[in-house]
C-alpha cells in the first residue's frame, strides 16, 4: 500500500511538472508526434487526390492538438504544481543544506518556513495530503514525520551533486523531500515518506 501511494504520489508530481512545463516546445513536439505517427501508405495505393485528403487531415489534427494544447497551458486546468522556471544551480546547493539542517535538528518550524503551500505529505500510513497553510503544517506529528529513514536519507544526501528534473530537486529516495522554484526562490512542494 505504501509503495502504491509512494508511486502515485510521485506520478501526480510529475504529471504537475509536465503540466507546468506546458509552452510554445510542447506545443510543436505534440503536433510533431501527432504528424509522425499517421499511418504510413504508398503512392500506389493511394490516388494523388486520397493522399492529398489525408494530409490536409493530418495537418489539421495537429493544429487541433496544437490548439488544445495551447488551451491547457494557457488556463492551467489540471496544475497543481508551484513549479516555475528551473532553479539556478547556484541555488540548490543553499537551500538542501537548510532542508539538511531543518531535518537534522527535527526543527517543525524550521522545516515549515521552507514549504511552499499547498504543500503534498505523505507520511506513509494511507495517502498524502495537500497541507494547506503553516499552521497546519505544525500540527503534524514531528515523530511521523522525522522517522529514522527521512533522517538518514536526507543526512546522506550529496548536495554537492543535486540537479533539478521534471519534478524539482529530490533529496532522498524512499523517503523524500523534494523542493522546486516557487514565485522566484526555492521552497519544499512535497515529502514523502516510506
Amino acid at each position: 500500500m505504501k509503495k502504491k501511494l509512494a508511486v502515485i504520489g510521485t506520478a501526480m508530481m510529475m504529471a504537475a511538472a509536465i503540466t507546468a512545463c506546458g509552452g510554445k516546445d510542447t506545443q510543436t513536439t505534440t503536433a510533431a508526434q501527432i504528424t509522425t505517427e499517421a499511418p504510413v501508405t504508398t503512392e500506389a495505393a493511394v490516388p494523388d487526390d486520397a493522399q492529398t485528403t489525408e494530409d490536409s487531415a493530418q495537418a489539421q489534427g495537429g493544429a487541433q492538438a496544437e490548439e488544445e494544447t495551447g488551451l491547457q497551458a494557457e488556463d492551467g486546468a489540471g496544475d497543481v504544481s508551484h513549479a516555475g522556471s528551473e532553479l539556478e544551480a547556484s541555488e540548490i546547493k543553499p537551500f538542501a543544506e537548510k532542508v539538511q539542517k531543518a531535518v537534522a535538528g527535527k526543527d517543525m518550524e524550521a522545516l515549515a518556513d521552507l514549504c511552499a503551500y499547498p504543500v503534498y505529505v505523505s507520511l506513509g500510513e494511507g495517502e498524502g495530503e495537500e497541507i494547506s497553510d503553516r499552521e497546519s503544517f505544525l500540527e503534524l506529528d514531528a515523530d511521523k514525520l522525522f522517522t529514522d529513514g527521512m533522517l538518514k536519507e536526507i543526512a546522506d544526501t550529496d548536495v554537492d551533486t543535486l540537479e533539478q528534473f521534471g519534478a524539482g530537486v529530490i533529496m532522498g529516495n524512499e523517503n523524500n523531500v523534494i523542493f522546486n522554484n516557487v514565485d522566484g526562490q526555492a521552497a519544499i512542494t512535497g515529502i514523502n515518506l516510506q
